[in-house]
């Protein structure tokens, strides 16, 4: 806003004597914008614009609960006399909440379904236990072959992982028949039969 004021001037002359004068005049108070530019300019910038904290917040995700960790170990072997042989597949670690189907492949020189019942390629330990036994049961061919090997390599899955070492068990179909010998036969006279004699050692 405009302000008129009268203004006293005081000025020397050439002659040394002082003089005073007097004049209206006019002063415009001008606001001080500058400052208010400069405050302007202070409060722009690319300071507070910043890649990091988004960068920061992009992240891979949570990751899942580890798997549970199985292992297979012989158990006792099998004659073909009948006693019943086994495998023990195990958790290495808590029981769980839910069924945990665990597969395996069989190997060795006794064939399943032939040399024993047929044991299929799974076995499921159940919610709350730590541990499922594969039951090997022998089938008793009436022949003499020997004792026969069996195999069991546990297979992976999404559902578990292996334990590196304890990955695979052997048990035996050990044929305690192999004493006698069966034979078949007749003689003259004599019904045909079968007749059994021991062997000598």
């Amino acid at each position: 806003s405009g302000q008129t004021e009268n203004l006293n001037f005081s000025y020397i002359a050439n002659d040394g004597v002082i003089n005073s004068l007097s004049a209206v005049g006019s002063i415009t108070e001008v606001a001080s914008q500058t400052a208010g530019t400069g405050g302007t300019g202070g409060s722009s910038g690319t300071g507070a614009t910043g890649t990091g904290a988004t960068g920061g917040a992009v992240g891979t995700g949570a990751t899942g609960p580890a798997l549970p960790t199985v292992d297979i170990l012989p158990g006792t072997d099998a004659t073909e006399s009948g006693t019943h042989g086994s495998f023990s597949v195990n958790l290495e670690g808590p029981a769980l909440a839910n069924d945990l189907t665990v597969n395996f492949v069989t190997s060795g020189t006794a064939v399943d379904g032939v040399a024993y019942s047929d044991i299929g390629t799974s076995v499921v330990i159940l919610h709350g236990q730590t541990s499922a036994n594969i039951d090997i049961s022998p089938i008793n061919l009436g022949i003499i072959g020997g004792s026969e090997s069996i195999t069991l390599s546990l297979a992976s899955s999404q559902s578990y992982q292996v334990d590196s070492l304890l990955n695979q068990a052997t048990i035996s179909i050990i044929d305690d028949l192999a004493g006698t010998q069966t034979t078949t036969g007749s003689q003259a006279g004599a019904t045909p039969g079968i007749a059994q004699k021991a062997l000598a050692p």
